[in-house]
Order: structure tokens, then sequence, then C-alpha cells
């Protein structure tokens, strides 16, 4: 499913604003709609409105948008594009059922009915259900038991440590592609090869009749066509010498896919950004275009206050700079798919990418057939819409599951055997928090540690954490020889909270805590990168260990500076010889 797009054969119009919304969801599908309320799209809806029911309660809403279809004199096929509604979205337009998805983090299409009329006043009316179980990814309501782990009492009953946020918290459009024919899918593999020859694989479907695609990079004077047969196509070949796509130097050359009939008339066009670059694990190094890189940075959330999930660009361009201030090069989408935005400009930017699915705290006690269904599907969803992005340089199938159990090892066997399948020129990630113990390691190309010395356990036991963090990443090292990094470590700080002594909850011991563990990772030569445990502080269910939220950021929720914030920008410059002395003086002049 390609995003839309407004071009010479294509039409989106942003149906982004106030939508209407019903707090009885069941009743708003048909008959009046009765509402006293409004929603932003996109946004969460849990901190708009003042009623602890928006902080607590699961149940269904409804969202009605009401516009005229636009009265264009051309034969054109019309639907929605929903960019992202959590965790199940129905949809109804002029009363008709049309469509539906699970999971929230992907887009999805659905086509306007044909009793739609240009120039003509429709209805859509979306139910939200953001009710999770044993069958969801990720899952949640699994009666707070002791097998729900240090999450059990929370509230909502979810088993991993950030809020479910409800609503649609991503962009919706209207879309419009030629009746006759059109480019439905398309799966872009660029590919860097010796003496810096780039290479193109595209593979894709098409819509309707038509007789030939041909792609075209005028940049390198290149082009290539391939028949259409049955509706699908496969072309490619090398493009000549490229300029790689690397860390701060974010080289992207322009794609376009053009679809022609028999008759040499071109019926529909798509435009791409693409990058050439190669990744590869050898030995325990990861390596980017042949040079070995180490990866700094962060796991993040989507995450903001008022809006929750729904951000949107401004969130996400301070977000990069601020990143881009402290020296980091990479960032992991924990615990899910972020926005396609996002990735268009770590595209742009030069910046690493763990994309990850929304496979968190995956629970064996109580997963069902349907519980890998579902994470088959969310993995399969997340590589076709993110593959083209060079910034994307690795898969991460799940988080923190619970991995020691013994149906673990056939359940991940499945899924990364899917995701190779799917894309067999990125490495998998294994991202855990049982060490040694997790019986699942050698199905992954690197393994990622979530790992707490100094807060969860040892608490305010600086120098016992450092022992501890080198112990627990020796013993990861001998059963898994590959690549290790830290995906997550660090501490709560109340900002403004200050220590001498450091002491726990103070900014002093956040700071210290993770410059301390960083720098003895550092004298370990199996290991390949360190992401901090949390960019900034973020919203999580209710429970007594979090205080109003989870405050391991290095930023505020609000994205302002604690003291680990400043550490890290010394450390990291300090560290990396290859840091520019001023990350921000190019962050907003990217070569295209």
């Amino acid at each position: 499913m390609l995003p839309p797009q407004t071009n010479a054969h294509r039409l989106a119009l942003s149906l982004d604003g106030l939508w209407d919304l019903a707090l009885a969801g069941a009743q708003g599908v048909s008959g009046d709609f009765v509402t006293d309320r409004v929603a932003p799209v996109p946004s969460a809806l849990e901190e708009l409105y003042c009623e602890a029911w928006w902080l607590d309660a699961e149940r269904d809403v409804c969202y009605r948008r009401v516009f005229e279809l636009p009265a264009i004199p051309t034969d054109r096929r019309w639907s929605l594009w929903f960019g992202g509604v959590s965790y199940r979205a129905e949809v109804w337009i002029d009363g008709e059922r049309v469509g539906e998805h699970e999971t929230g983090h992907t887009p999805f299409e659905v086509p306007l009915p044909a009793s739609c009329r240009l120039g003509r006043r429709i209805e859509v009316r979306v139910r939200v259900t953001q009710t999770l179980s044993a069958d969801t990814v990720p899952m949640g309501n699994l009666m707070n038991t002791g097998a729900n782990g240090q999450f059990a009492g929370q509230y909502p009953d979810v088993p991993f440590d950030f809020f479910p946020f409800t609503g649609i918290h991503r962009s919706v459009h209207l879309v419009a592609v030629a009746e006759q024919a059109q480019l439905s899918k398309l799966d872009f593999e660029p590919t860097l090869r010796a003496a810096n020859i780039g290479h193109i694989a595209l593979a894709g479907r098409v819509r309707g009749d038509a007789h030939l695609v041909e792609c075209r990079v005028a940049e390198l004077g290149w082009s290539c066509s391939a028949v259409v047969e049955e509706g699908t196509f496969q072309l490619g070949g090398e493009v000549g010498t490229v300029n790689p796509w690397d860390v701060g130097q974010p080289r992207l050359y322009d794609v376009e896919v053009r679809l022609i009939d028999a008759e040499g008339v071109v019926v529909d066009s798509y435009q791409r950004h693409l990058g050439f670059r190669s990744i590869e694990v050898v030995g325990a190094q990861l390596k980017l275009n042949g040079r070995a890189v180490r990866l700094t940075g962060f796991g993040k959330h989507e995450d903001f206050a008022v809006v929750g999930r729904g951000g949107g660009a401004a969130v996400t361009v301070r977000d990069f700079a601020l990143m881009a201030w402290t020296g980091a090069n990479s960032f992991r989408t924990s615990h899910y798919p972020y926005a396609e935005e996002t990735l268009d400009l770590a595209d742009r930017l030069g910046v690493l990418v763990i994309a990850e699915a929304p496979a968190v705290s995956i629970n064996f006690e109580f997963t069902t057939e349907r519980t890998l269904e579902t994470h088959l599907r969310c993995v399969e969803e997340l590589i076709a819409r993110d593959r083209h992005h060079p910034s994307v340089i690795m898969w991460s199938v799940a988080n923190e599951s619970l991995s020691t159990h013994a149906k673990a090892r056939p359940y991940f066997r499945q899924i990364t055997a899917r995701a190779r399948e799917l894309d067999a020129t990125r490495p998998l990630i294994g991202v855990t928090c049982h060490g040694a113990a997790d019986t699942t390691l050698d199905l992954y190309d690197l393994v990622g540690v979530n790992l707490y010395p100094g807060w969860y356990e040892l608490p305010g036991r600086l120098a016992q954490a450092e022992d501890r963090l080198e112990e627990i990443l020796r013993g990861l090292h001998e059963v898994f020889p590959g690549p290790i990094m830290i995906t997550e470590t660090g501490a709560d700080a109340v900002a403004g909270f200050h220590s001498l002594p450091a002491r726990q909850w103070s900014e002093e011991y956040q700071a210290e805590l993770i410059e301390r563990l960083f720098r003895r990772a550092r004298t370990l030569p199996f290991m390949m990168g360190e992401h901090v445990w949390n960019f900034a502080d973020f919203a999580t269910a209710q429970n007594f260990p979090r205080a109003l939220g989870n405050r391991k950021g290095v930023f505020t929720r609000d994205r302002q500076p604690k003291l680990a914030a400043h550490r890290l920008r010394s450390w990291w410059h300090e560290a990396d010889e290859t840091a520019p002395t001023d990350p921000t003086a190019k962050l907003f002049t990217p070569t295209l």
C-alpha cells in the first residue's frame, strides 16, 4: 500500500482536524450520532479532557467526519487512507461498513462505496476499540496475575511500561487515483555493491489494466522497464556509481515509477527518495558500507503531553534536533512502528534506526494461536511499509518477551523465519532482558540487552552496578558470540531534584550511573553500541513505582534537558572521533 501522494496522476487531500466524537462507540456507527465533544486528528484521547475515564478505562469510541467529495471531472478511484488507529478500527461510509484494521501502528486503506457521488456530502464514522487481550499484539488484560510480571496490578491492565493510548493518532487522507489502472504496491530493494555501484530491485503490483512499468533515476540517467503480467512485475539493475547513504551524510536519490498503458500513455506514477548503502554483521561488528559502526542513542516513545502518540511533525523535528545535540547517531522505535514521517526525516538527516514490531512483553503463559497470527501480520506490515528506508538498518521483531519459556523458541523460530523471508538485506536483532538465559538468542544476528544494575537491582550502589553490568554482558557473550549492544539501561530522575552525594531519583544519580555503565561497556570488545532508556519522560499506566509516568528520560516530557543529557553530549563527543564538532550545524541542510 502506497502512502498518499499528490502528483500529475494522484491526489491526496488531508482530513486532519476536528472530528466529532461519541463516547458510546457501539451506538455511534449507525443512526443518530450523539456527541458533545470533538477530537483532534491526529492525537490520542486520554489527555484531552478532565474526566478520569480518559486516563483509565477501555471502551469503544466513535469518530465522525462529514465532508464534500470534490467534483473532479475525471474517472477516479477514491479511498480513505489512515496512517494509524489504535488499537482496532472499523470504518463506515454513509452507513456502509467498508473495512477494518488491527494493531494500530501501520496504515490501512478503505475504498469509498459506489454510492458516493462527486460533489455530494459523505459521512465517515470510525469505531475505535482499545481493549487488549491475550490475542492482541501488544497483549493486555492478562488478569494482573503474578505471571504478568513486574506490572501486575497496574491500571489499565497491560504487561508493559508505557500508556496504551487510544485514537486516530496519525493522519487521515482522502486519496484519488486513476480508475483505469494504478500502482498498488512497490517493494524497493536498493543496495550498494563493490566500488560504490548502486543496484535497484523493484517488485510490485498493479490494479487494473496496464501494460508496462518503468523505473527511472533521472539524476543517474538510469531507467529500467518490465511488462506487467497478471497484475505483478519485477525489474531491476545496476544504476551506476553512486554516493552512498551514510551516518550524517544522507545522500538520497529521486526515483520515479511510471505505469504505462498499451498505447504508451502514462496512467499513474509514484516518487520516492532512495539511498544506497550496505549493512551487514561481520563477527562481533555491525558494518555500514563496509565500515564498523557503533550505535549511540536512545530508546524512545511516541509520547508528548496532551496529544499522546499524535505529536506530529513539530515534536519529531524537536526530537531529532535534541538527538543531534547530544551526538547520538541512532534510535530504536520502541516498542512499535513509528509514523513514517519520522523515518522520512531519519533518511534525510542520516540517522540510523532499529525498527521494532509492536510485540512488547509477549507472555507465553497466556499466548494463543491468534497471538502468533497477529504477531506475524505485524512483522509483515512493518517490513512492507519501511523496507525502502535507508535509515532502517535492522529489524526488531519483539521486546522483552518471556523468552525463557518452553514455548518461546518454536514461536520465535516462525517469527524470525518470516522476517528473513520478507527481507534478507537487513539483520535481525533480538532484544532481551534475560541475558544468557534467553533460549532464542541464536535466531538473531545481533542481540540487544536491557539491563538495569544500579536501579532495579543494586539500587544506589554505583560501583557494584558497573561490575554487575560487565558480569551480565560477559555471560551473554559466552553464549552469543555475535555483536551485542545495550538497548536499555538508565535510572529515573525527577527534573530539578538534586543530591550530593548522588542518590536515586536525583539528576546527579541518573547522569553518573549512565556514564559509569557506558564507560565500562566500552572496555568490552564485543560490544557494538549503547542506547539509553529513555530519550524523554513518558506516560505509563498507573502503578505505585511510577510517579506521573516513567522518569527515565534524559529529557523531560516537554523536551528540556536533565543533567544526564549534558553528560551524554560530552561523553559521546569525547568517545566518538566521528562525531561532528557541532552536530546541529548541518541538521537542517541534508544533501538530497
